[in-house]
Formats: C-alpha cells, sequence, structure tokens
C-alpha cells in the first residue's frame, strides 16, 4: 500500500499517520481526481481535433462553414447571453424534435 501511495505522489512520511480508512478514502479521491482529469483532457482533444476539421472545411469552402470567432467560444461568452424566451425554446425543441403529435379529441 506504501507503494501505491507514493505512486499517486503523495508524500511516505504522511502514509503512517493515516488509518486504513483514511487510507481508503483518499485513494478513492484520487482515482476520482484522476477519472476528471482524464476526461478533461478528453474534452479539450475532442474540442481541438473538432476546430481543427471546421478550420480546414472553412479554407476549403469558406462561404459553407464559419469559424467560429474566439470571443464566442469563450466561457465568458455563455455568460452574456440572455436567457431564451418561452416561445424561443419552443421553437428550439421544434426544430430539434420535430412537431408536437395532435391532441388527442376528448
Amino acid at each position: 500500500m506504501l507503494g501505491r501511495w507514493v505512486e499517486l505522489g503523495l508524500p511516505a512520511s504522511e502514509f503512517w499517520a493515516q488509518t486504513p480508512r483514511q487510507i481508503l478514502l483518499i485513494f478513492e479521491a484520487q482515482v476520482r481526481r484522476r477519472v476528471r482529469e482524464h476526461d478533461e483532457r478528453m474534452h479539450h482533444a475532442w474540442h481541438v481535433a473538432a476546430l481543427v476539421r471546421l478550420g480546414v472545411a472553412s479554407l476549403l469552402d469558406p462561404k459553407g462553414h464559419e469559424f467560429p470567432p474566439l470571443d464566442r467560444l469563450l466561457s465568458t461568452a455563455q455568460e452574456a447571453r440572455r436567457p431564451k424566451t418561452d416561445d424561443e425554446l419552443r421553437e428550439l425543441f421544434i426544430e430539434w424534435l420535430g412537431p408536437p403529435p395532435p391532441k388527442p379529441e376528448s
């Protein structure tokens, strides 16, 4: 267990001060952190690849594919957007899912 502790980058001197339960909790937290970091790296890599594809497509067909400006991709752009109205949301859902089914006659 000490080897695993050190492998996780934790100081060996702190290992012996922990209870078995604390060690287990620390190991579980380290695994969750590593999974989250992996997901963040994959998220980043996916977006880089998507932007590269979009950039190449915009070079091949400038009118068909517009490369988004950086300010539209930043998180601050999300904050600046106003909330959608009910009508806008309804239109968006219809665009995604199609028109709602007709109401049954009673």
